[in-house]
């Protein structure tokens, strides 16, 4: 009888990705037949039932090989919270049709910064984009009230420590023609507000944050708060 990992089962059924499922097992919100469990490498089979907050998960084992798979791209507007339930107001599933059943996002974008978000029910590409190893690249458009000197530019791509966390931008550009001072930032990490956390610690206020590109999937002209599906070929 075929035996997973536990992160790799939760999000096969589609709940969450797998980093997430591996913070729901830390904080023992994860139970196994009835136990909760906090061991990582835990492997569970058909005859498991895994539940979580309440909710017995459907079971990925027992999906048929060609189950299809979604792949959405939003333009997450500002104001809205970058997860599937929020009791923090909007969330960007309101923006989402009811009729592609649950999705997750890949990675996140805080309350207050805008773009490229992809929601899926594809465990196994959530792993791939969101893994440090892989190092895939995120691109930001970041708009500052001040500008960034030329010292402040080498210190964010040469990394420093942040919050207890090494962070470091992997190369910055400047806009031009625009009204306003304007830094294009690609990313090869994903640390919890990064961009914010690091021009924060170098005296600069954000006025505007917005992703643009996620690998080689562009945001391109996708209005602020629409969605389109998209296949996996155009992601990686």
């Amino acid at each position: 009888m075929e035996k997973i990992r536990i992160n790799k089962y939760i999000a096969e059924s589609g709940y969450c990705s797998r980093r997430k499922a591996d913070e729901l097992i830390e904080y023992g919100k994860v139970k196994i037949n009835g136990k909760i469990i906090k061991e990582f490498g835990v492997k569970v089979n058909n005859n498991d039932k895994v539940e979580i907050a309440g909710k017995i998960l459907k079971n990925p084992l027992t999906f048929e090989d060609n189950r299809k798979k979604i792949y959405l791209i939003l333009n997450k507007p500002v104001g809205y919270i970058s997860s599937t339930i929020s009791n923090q107001g909007k969330c960007i599933m309101d923006l989402i049709p009811k009729k592609f059943g649950r999705l997750f996002p890949i990675g996140r974008l805080d309350k207050n910064s805008e773009g490229l978000m992809i929601l899926t029910n594809d465990g196994e590409l959530t792993n791939i984009l969101t893994h440090p190893k892989y190092q895939h690249e995120k691109e930001y458009e970041i708009v500052v009230a001040k500008e960034l000197t030329p010292a402040q530019i080498k210190k964010l791509i040469r990394g420093f420590e942040v919050e207890g966390q090494f962070m470091k931008v992997n190369s910055i550009k400047i806009i031009h023609n625009l009204d306003m001072l304007a830094y294009q930032f690609v990313l090869t990490e994903g640390k919890k507000r990064q961009i914010r956390l690091m021009l924060k610690y170098l005296g600069h206020r954000i006025l505007k944050l917005k992703r643009i590109r996620i690998n080689k999937l562009l945001l391109g002209n996708l209005k602020i708060g629409k969605w389109e599906e998209i296949k996996k070929h155009q992601i990686i």
